[in-house]
């Protein structure tokens, strides 16, 4: 309970706030960033260029708080294809030690967009990020890191996150060209998502998109911007193909190929500690929508191939994964509850020195709450079973819970049996106005019979955080 109160205070304080300020019509927010830009302006001649260029801006903002405590045991290190031989060996499983930590984080972002002409856009968006508290878990890699270095975020106080000119109907109609620093998110995000729980991701590169009545088909090349790059001489690079059709009312099919390359050394450490040296080759297909309006349904699976350099040498590349969802949502009975049940699957690798890597990647996954609000699996030498239910009880209002099963798909080395771990999550979500929500989490992770021979891992896991969000 001590630890809930301030959660609870914090909670009560900014919902109030919120109420007390009428938001019915217009941000007041916007009508202020709006006087600021167009206010020293109103005397300009109003057929001119500029005037026009000016009276379309369209500015937004976001800010996200969170405020968390945990005392999540990390696994960063018994998935993909190297699991570490000893589990209580350096990096340790438990990198949190047996008292809960705290922190404080915050999110905020400022954006603009300007019409340069009726089809020519242009799109800016700075970010800021910090955290205050004995563990900078919102910008905090799980795994090693370098000289006591956090390796994956090296964040100015203000930065650039996206910039971007996009030209539409170039050439042709539905045709639009988008160049510069941008997200590359697509679908569920299964593999290719933008990681806006956590510090997000964005890319400098380029994308064409034809565009037609039922679906779009894009192209894209980008590097991963340095702020979210692994340690060391490295350039994540991005090649893909994503397209998506809606081949009957509410049904919908998407393909995508990707080609992932990363020149890290084997012994740089970072996001994608697991996968380095990699010229990797992922095709895949997603089915989703509603098969009756009250149900509705996404079955996907990706192959992955090409070559990878482990510590044992170079490897051939020889991957899959599967999820698949199905859920029901009843409207017409008290508080609209939905209720779902979804499997996954991605495969592993028990001989790392066979000439062959089997491991999936999920390369650029949004994993936030995919498989567990503790965030605590990695979507590789996996097997998840999850059971989701909700209920909007009242306007505004959201209450849900879920269950999770872990397993190992191939039994890592020092573990005693392929049951990982179960979850089990509960979250309430207030959206108290149109720009302004919270949510409050708490996720149990309990771990299974494969740690039963590791000393001092507790069987127990737990986090819980608020959630503060405002956006316009």
């Amino acid at each position: 309970m001590r630890r809930l109160l301030p959660i609870m205070i914090l909670a009560a304080c900014l919902g109030q706030t919120a109420l007390a300020v009428d938001m019915e019509t217009q941000d007041p927010f916007v009508q202020f960033w709006n006087n600021i830009i167009k206010r020293p302006f109103s005397d300009v001649e109003p057929d001119t260029t500029f005037n026009r260029m000016l009276n379309s801006v369209e500015l937004g903002a976001y800010l996200r708080m969170r405020y968390e405590t945990t005392n999540l045991e990390f696994m960063p290190r018994i998935f993909g294809p190297s699991p570490i031989a000893d589990p209580t060996a350096v990096p340790p499983i438990d990198q949190f030690g047996d008292k809960w930590r705290e922190w404080f984080a915050y999110r905020a972002m400022l954006s603009a967009k300007m019409d340069i002409a009726d089809d020519i856009h242009v799109f800016v968006e700075a970010i800021s990020m910090q955290a205050a508290g004995n563990k900078k878990l919102f910008r905090y890699n799980p795994g090693l890191t370098v000289g006591n270095r956090d390796p994956q975020i090296r964040l100015p106080i203000i930065d650039l996150y996206q910039g971007y000119l996009l030209w539409e109907d170039f050439a042709v109609r539905g045709f639009d060209v988008q160049v510069g620093r941008q997200e590359i998110a697509y679908s569920n995000e299964w593999l290719l998502g933008n990681n806006d729980f956590y510090g997000g991701l964005s890319w400098d590169g380029a994308r064409v998109s034809m565009k037609g009545d039922q679906g779009y088909f894009d192209l894209f090349a980008a590097r991963l911007i340095k702020r979210y790059k692994p340690e060391g001489p490295t350039k994540p690079l991005l090649f893909g193909m994503y397209s998506s059709y809606t081949f009957v009312e509410d049904s919908n099919i998407d393909f995508f190929a990707l080609n992932t390359q990363d020149r890290m050394n084997p012994n740089d450490l970072g996001v994608k500690a697991d996968f380095v040296g990699e010229d990797r080759y992922t095709l895949g297909t997603r089915f989703w929508g509603e098969f009756y309006p009250e149900v509705d349904y996404s079955f996907q699976g990706a192959w992955q191939f090409g070559k990878t350099r482990l510590p044992s040498g170079r490897e051939t590349i020889s991957a899959y994964a599967l999820e698949g969802e199905l859920g029901r949502t009843w409207p017409e009975m008290m508080w609209s509850p939905r209720l779902a049940v979804r499997a996954a699957r991605a495969s592993g690798d028990d001989s790392p020195d066979s000439g062959n890597a089997t491991a999936f990647n999920p390369i650029y996954q949004d994993f936030h709450a995919r498989y567990g609000y503790a965030d605590a699996v990695t979507f590789s030498n996996l097997i998840a079973y999850s059971l989701l239910g909700k209920i909007n009880m009242s306007p505004g209002w959201t209450v849900g819970g879920e269950a999770h099963m872990f397993r190992f798909v191939d039994k890592p080395a020092g573990f005693s049996g392929h049951h990982l771990a179960n979850e089990f999550d509960v979250y309430v979500g207030w959206e108290v106005t149109e720009f302004f929500n919270l949510k409050f989490v708490y996720a149990n992770f309990h771990k299974g019979k494969a740690f039963r021979t590791i000393d001092g891992a507790r069987d127990r896991n737990h986090r819980l955080f608020l959630n503060i969000e405002y956006a316009f």
